[in-house]
């Protein structure tokens, strides 16, 4: 028997209530799944869904219709209750890093444990500066965020999403607003801990040159670099919440659409 997709969308459609009563549709009939170890990058233009359909995926957002099921779980009518440990397996990275202000770097990424009280002190401590160590920021525990800069801020936000050791990393937009070296950097630290960790992704983005670094990259331990390799690798174009191309990156491409087109031009 085939392995349960890690996410799993079955004709989802999600609704807003607009001005004067009238609803919208912002994610119109959504089919697809997401396996273990795959990644699936999301393309599309502004308001066309992408962080509509990432909150929808760990059940932020409920769908009017269809099913989404998360871990092979599905998340229609679970309560928050029975939806927190499905989440802990799934680690976000949200747009703008979305740090607590009030907290230093340390207790950013240790979140997660506080709210667990699983772990003894001395374990978290540990985890935690392993995960900054991972993105290259150890001994940074004590720093405020506003003393770090835009790429340090979103690296510690990918410190704090994959610190528990999640099968499943999602991505909004990770390298918006960031000047390009260290946009790659985010990118690399993005494959490293897809290759080194073996986690799965929803990664959106508008930027076709990350996408075709995650598509053709692969992490050399070795070195602690990228070395070019296929990965495996699938995407997805939206267009006003609608499905508008899956594919592999050489018929993302070959694609005619127009729409489809201005992301690779």
């Amino acid at each position: 028997m085939p392995a349960a997709p890690v996410i799993e969308f079955d004709h989802v459609t999600v609704r807003f209530n607009r001005e004067q009563g009238l609803e919208s549709e912002v994610l119109k009939d959504i089919t697809f799944r997401l396996d273990a170890g795959e990644t699936i990058v999301v393309l599309g233009a502004a308001g066309s869904g992408k962080s509509v359909l990432m909150k929808t995926a760990i059940g932020l957002i409920a769908p009017h219709e269809g099913h989404v099921r998360l871990f092979d779980q599905e998340l229609n009518g679970l309560s928050e209750e029975a939806m927190y440990p499905l989440r802990l397996r799934a680690g976000m990275v949200f747009q703008e890093s979305a740090l607590f202000d009030s907290l230093t770097v340390g207790e950013n990424v240790a979140y997660i444990f506080q709210e667990e009280r699983a772990l003894e002190e001395t374990e978290e401590s540990r985890r935690v500066a392993e995960a900054l160590r991972f993105v290259e920021l150890e001994g940074t525990q004590d720093l405020m965020p506003a003393e770090l800069s835009g790429g340090m801020r979103r690296r510690v936000a990918i410190a704090r999403a994959f610190v528990g050791g999640p099968p499943l990393m999602l991505y909004d937009s990770p390298t918006a607003g960031l000047d390009p070296v260290t946009a790659h950097r985010i990118m690399t630290l993005i494959v490293k801990l897809r290759d080194t960790l073996q986690v799965s992704a929803l990664l959106v983005t508008h930027r076709i040159q990350d996408a075709h670094l995650l598509a053709n990259s692969r992490y050399d331990t070795s070195t602690g670099q990228l070395k070019p390799e296929l990965a495996a690798t699938s995407f997805m174009v939206l267009r006003e919440g609608e499905i508008v191309f899956t594919g592999e990156e050489r018929e993302l491409f070959a694609a005619r659409d127009s729409y489809v087109r201005k992301f690779i031009e």
